[in-house]
């Protein structure tokens, strides 16, 4: 046996315990109300100089807010931000949406927020107007339309994160940056005469107060009272931040002051069980083979992944010599019937097994995994302290900040995070299955980060034999991108083969013992931990080594040259290099 063939560290039992394109919606799929979740945006920690006391106080302040927006253009999350302070902190009776133009929809459903607000808040309404936007004299136009009960008017990007002292002794308050109304706040008090708006300008044009843009406003001071808010912002910007604008946007979107983030609790771990969903479309077809790659990776979850159980849950129990094999182990097959209709709807072929996946944690916890990963390593204890444990997905997908790849999900019995994500069932788009499965998890998680861990290492995606470990810098790519890649395979917990299916590996033990890449390794390594090389039906010595599980010799530095360009360096650690020669 070669250097080349014996490229690993056998695994120690010290070591095995450490710790394309984005989917345009069709016409139909418009039909579909683009939320699926909702905000209770009326429960919040306490912000300094908002006191309800004090706002029953001020009888005379009018509360009624009228929002600014100019343009034919998305509504960003920093717009959302503008009209949560209008109840957050201004505590309107009234939202009314001034607009020349609605917001554009957005044809990748991330950018949802207008809609998010508009279901969510039930005193909010629309008022189509013209001659507001893109005018010098736009303050004066605006101050025409009030009412004599007075307004409280908020420019697109302008957010106001107090009341001015004495607001109640003034007619007319501004704030401003330049002389644009939709980048400002103005506070017409009640009684306000709006044919008198040249005379309210005149008189309040020395004394108005300017505004600061999101960078400046670095301590939460009294006297400022507007804040610009032009730069790019998501919610992922602000959950653990520390700014005093990070602060005031958690607030704002989440009701709460302090980090937000998931955190582990010893006493609830997940158990250490894998569940797996084989679900055939004619359960009485005649081929109901167990494939040598799906026995792969039951059997790594059992003896390399750390798992005590496997249950496989399928419309028809699989056959064949590999499931004859799993039958000796601790894997139950547990029968179910394929859940459709899901939620009235008819499903694509895709979705039982996706629900049934949600269902089934949602029921016992554990792990699941989709037949095409494999184990590569022990799970933590440490990990299974946490509610869920996912993997972002490798490709790009804007304008979504990120997506998930839930082909490997952990979680505890009755976690929030999976019945959250259950209810976006109601909202999959026929014209792009991964909608539903890839992106609005991503929409969950952003409304609760704190039910549910990212961790990178759990699996690393592998699409076209290419492997794409997430937490290296730029590993976020289009799908045609192809740039070079290191990764520990040890420091990862599960390789997840998304295309082919399966890899040519993993189709038969022949193809496994003549494999001369890295998934050949990690399938071997899985034959090796589960005592099952003789399967490849061969005298020569594995190539993880003869030394076995627990053996401290060192492997001396190599590179290995294999015929697609790729690499393997070994060193003390597994390795695997993928980039061109």
């Amino acid at each position: 046996m070669s250097d080349c063939e014996r490229l690993t560290k056998p695994p120690t039992p010290e070591n095995l315990h450490t710790p394309q394109k984005p989917p345009q919606t069709s016409p139909q799929d418009q039909k579909v109300p683009p939320m699926p979740l909702y905000r209770d945006l009326f429960v919040q920690d306490t912000w300094p100089g908002v006191d309800l006391s004090l706002d029953l106080s001020l009888g005379g302040l009018p509360r009624t807010v009228y929002y600014l927006w100019c343009g034919d253009k998305q509504f960003l999350f920093r717009h959302y931000l503008v009209l949560l302070s209008s109840i957050r902190i201004l505590r309107a009776s009234k939202i009314i949406f001034m607009h020349d133009h609605l917001p554009q929809n957005d044809g990748n459903l991330y950018n949802t927020w207008f809609d998010e607000f508009k279901y969510s808040v039930p005193n909010f309404q629309l008022l189509q107007v013209a001659g507001t936007c893109g005018r010098k004299d736009s303050l004066k136009a605006v101050l025409e339309l009030l009412p004599t009960e007075g307004a409280i008017v908020l420019g697109e990007n302008a957010l106001i994160p107090r009341l001015p002292t004495g607001i109640e002794h003034m007619p007319l308050w501004l704030a401003l940056s330049g002389e644009d109304v939709s980048r400002g706040v103005l506070i017409a008090q009640r009684g306000f005469n709006n044919t008198k708006s040249h005379d309210y300008l005149r008189d309040v044009k020395t004394v108005k107060s300017s505004c600061v843009t999101a960078e400046q406003y670095t301590v939460p001071v009294d006297d400022i009272h507007c804040i610009i808010v032009d730069s790019d912002v998501h919610p992922r910007d602000v959950w653990q931040g520390q700014t005093p604008f990070a602060e005031l946007a958690r607030w704002l979107y989440y009701g709460r002051r302090s980090p937000i983030l998931a955190l582990p609790d010893p006493s609830r771990p997940i158990p250490r069980i894998a569940h797996y969903v084989w679900l055939k479309a004619d359960p009485s077809a005649a081929d109901r083979d167990l494939p040598f790659s799906k026995f792969l990776s039951m059997i790594s979850a059992l003896y390399v992944g750390g798992f005590q159980h496997v249950y496989v849950h399928g419309n028809v129990e699989p056959e064949g010599k590999w499931w004859q094999q799993l039958r000796s182990e601790n894997v139950t097959f547990v029968r179910i019937e394929k859940p459709t209709p899901m939620f009235q709807m008819d499903f694509p072929i895709l979705w039982p097994t996706a629900t049934s996946s949600a269902i089934l944690l949602l029921n016992y916890g554990g792990a699941y995994m989709d037949t095409d990963a494999v184990w590569t390593s022990r799970v933590p204890d440490w990990l299974l302290h946490y509610p869920v444990v996912a993997t972002f997905d490798w490709q790009n997908w804007d304008p979504w900040p990120n997506a998930f790849n839930l082909g490997v999900l952990l979680a505890r019995p009755q976690a929030p995070w999976l019945r959250h994500w259950l209810t976006t069932f109601r909202h999959y788009q026929s014209s792009d299955s991964g909608f539903t499965a890839i992106m609005l998890p991503y929409r969950v998680y952003e409304h609760y980060p704190d039910e549910l861990y990212v961790y990178s290492r759990l699996q690393v995606i592998c699409y076209f034999e290419k492997c794409h470990p997430t937490w290296e810098k730029d590993s976020w790519q289009e799908s045609y991108d192809w740039k070079p890649t290191t990764f520990n395979v040890t420091g990862v917990h599960a390789i997840h083969v998304t295309h082919p299916n399966p890899v040519a590996s993993w189709e038969t033990p022949k193809t496994l013992k003549k494999g001369t890449d890295f998934f050949a390794e990690v399938g071997r390594h899985v034959l090796k931990q589960s005592g099952r090389m003789h399967l490849l039906q061969t005298s020569e010595r594995a190539s993880f080594g003869e030394e076995g599980v627990g053996s401290s010799k060192a492997l001396s530095p190599l590179i290995c040259k294999l015929p697609d360009g790729a690499e393997w360096e070994r060193n003390d650690e597994w390795v695997h290099t993928r980039g061109r020669a």
